[in-house]
């Protein structure tokens, strides 16, 4: 089998981000020891604050543990923008946790960088005071807000780990997709848009029994595909639609829509009339969706509706169209939307 394939010239660099986040954690708390290890605390007496400062010793110390710290935190950023782009791969829905967790790594390392340059920019000021004069008080000020500024990015990382721990675990449901929808019993080929990731894509499927992958192209087989034979070939395309054209579409009796979402997503609200039937249900109630109107598969923000819309073209179903941007297009819209299940048992619409 032939294959077309293209190696992202990023793609080693990207594999390096691992090491350079596990050598942060590593120089980060090299940093730190060299900056307070055997340091006086900044609450004692004056006198003891001044005798230790003025040592230009322990200053160097202190200005070297700031710069390996330093050097850390820029290992940070490498790992962070690897992580984004790895939480942008794993996210199918509208980026926002690829949003946040790049914010809340951004916020971290800001205010880690703000407060290790308080604190060794005070402590080792007496470098350049007249007669190299300590304040005590000055650098009992920089602890407290050194302190805070620390405190204050832990949240920002916090809110990093969640995002990235939440696309992670929405990965995971791909495999479970493939096995509801892919058949056992042929061989798989699989079109992927990086060729570093078809290791991971085979290891997934793999563990839930999908192991006969028997080959992969990058998605410039899709043009070559079109290309190919002496009048090209079409391809199959999902109709896309915005909230108030379903609205409209619906009101006058020209479609359906479909939720395709968990049961419990669509209990929290969901578009007036719209049946839920989970995307790994499609198939098996096939029977249940009307032939006379255009299918309008929702789901939150769109990504599971167009698995959705796939599987319903696969299996012959004339119209099909993905409602953009799910129901959180829907709310923005200003369109209706309901709790109220009565009536909404779970069932289409029938013919």
């Amino acid at each position: 089998m032939s294959t077309i394939a293209t190696t992202r010239s990023d793609a080693g660099i990207q594999r390096w981000a691992a090491l350079a986040g596990a050598a942060y954690v590593v120089l980060f708390l090299v940093g730190v020891i060299l900056t307070y290890s055997g340091a006086v605390d900044t609450s004692a007496a004056p006198a003891k604050v001044i005798a230790y400062y003025s040592d230009s010793g322990h200053r160097d110390r202190v200005n070297f543990g700031w710069l390996i710290a330093g050097l850390g935190v820029f290992l940070f950023l490498w790992f962070l923008s690897a992580l984004r782009q790895a939480v942008r791969r794993l996210e199918a829905d509208d980026g926002f946790l690829t949003g946040l967790t790049t914010i809340g790594g951004v916020v971290y390392a800001t205010l880690t960088l703000a407060a290790l340059a308080v604190e060794t920019g005070i402590r080792t000021m007496s470098d350049d005071t007249y007669h190299h004069t300590v304040y005590p008080g000055l650098i009992h000020a920089a602890d407290d807000v050194s302190w805070v500024l620390h405190a204050s990015g832990g949240a920002g990382l916090a809110a990093m780990i969640v995002a990235a721990s939440l696309a992670a675990l929405r990965a995971r449901a791909v495999p479970t997709w493939a096995g509801w929808l892919v058949p056992y019993d042929r061989p798989v080929y699989l079109i992927v848009d990086d060729a570093s990731r078809v290791g991971e894509a085979i290891r997934a499927l793999a563990t839930i029994g999908l192991d006969d992958v028997a080959g992969w192209f990058t998605a410039d087989a899709v043009e070559a595909w079109r290309a190919a034979g002496p009048a090209g070939r079409a391809l199959q395309r999902v109709e896309q639609a915005s909230a108030r054209e379903v609205a409209a579409m619906v009101e006058r009796g020209e479609a359906v829509v479909i939720d395709v979402r968990g049961r419990a997503e669509w209990e929290e609200g969901h578009v007036p009339g719209a049946p839920n039937i989970p995307v790994g249900y499609l198939e098996e109630r096939l029977a249940e969706l009307p032939t006379d109107r255009a299918i309008v598969v929702q789901c939150q923000s769109g990504g599971r509706s167009s698995v959705a819309a796939s599987v319903l073209q696969a299996r012959g179903v004339k119209r099909v169209v993905n409602l953009a941007g799910g129901i959180k297009g829907w709310r923005e819209a200003g369109q209706p939307v309901t709790r109220d299940s009565q009536g909404d048992d779970g069932a289409a619409p029938r013919r």
